[in-house]
C-alpha cells in the first residue's frame, strides 16, 4: 500500500494492455491470419470463450471480419467480428498513427492501463511506444508497417518508459 512511482524499461512489453493492443493491431494488419483473431476473440478485449467460438465455426465455417463477417454463428462472435469490421475499416480510412490513436480510443485500453496499478506506469508506456511508432511512421506508412513497429516495441527491452505523472509527490 504504499504510494511509488516507476520508470524505466521493458514497461510497454510488461504492460497486459500493451500485449492487447498489440494484438488487435497485428490481426487488423492482416485479417487473413485466423489463428491470430482466434486469439484476440480469445483474449481480453472480447473474451469470448471456447464453446461461443465452435458454436460459430460450425455454423459459418469461418472467422472473417474483413468484408463483413458471416450473417449466421454464435451471436457474440458475430458481434465480435462486426466490431472488428469497423475498426478494420477505420484502419484503411485514417493514416496509420491515427488509426493506431483511434484504436486506443476505441478500446479503451489506454483508460484501463491509466486506471491500473503502478501509478499510470502501463499508460505512460503506451504513450511513449505511441509516440515513437509515430515518429518511425511519419510519411504516410501503411498499417502493416505500424503493426510490425508495435511487435518490435514488444520484443525493445531498452524501451525507456515513465509513469503518466512522473514527479508525483510523497512516493517511493
Amino acid at each position: 500500500g504504499i504510494p511509488f512511482e516507476a520508470g524505466g524499461a521493458k514497461a510497454f512489453a510488461d504492460a497486459p494492455e500493451a500485449g492487447l493492443l498489440c494484438d488487435l493491431v497485428s490481426s487488423l494488419a492482416d485479417p487473413d491470419d485466423a489463428v491470430r483473431l482466434v486469439g484476440v476473440l480469445r483474449g481480453g478485449l472480447f473474451g469470448l470463450d471456447d464453446p461461443a467460438l465452435y458454436r460459430n465455426r460450425s455454423h459459418s465455417g469461418s472467422f472473417r471480419f474483413a468484408g463483413g463477417p458471416e450473417e449466421q454463428g454464435d451471436p457474440g462472435v458475430l458481434t465480435a467480428l462486426r466490431r472488428l469490421a469497423a475498426l478494420h475499416a477505420e484502419t484503411r480510412r485514417l493514416p496509420a498513427a491515427a488509426a493506431l490513436e483511434r484504436l486506443l480510443e476505441e478500446t479503451g485500453l489506454l483508460a484501463l492501463a491509466a486506471a491500473g496499478e503502478g501509478a499510470g506506469l502501463s499508460a505512460g508506456a503506451i504513450l511513449g511506444a505511441l509516440e515513437r511508432i509515430r515518429r518511425a511512421a511519419h510519411g504516410g506508412a501503411p498499417f502493416a508497417e505500424v503493426a510490425r513497429l508495435l511487435e518490435r516495441e514488444m520484443d525493445n527491452p531498452d524501451a525507456e518508459s515513465s509513469p503518466l505523472e512522473p514527479g508525483r509527490a510523497a512516493v517511493v
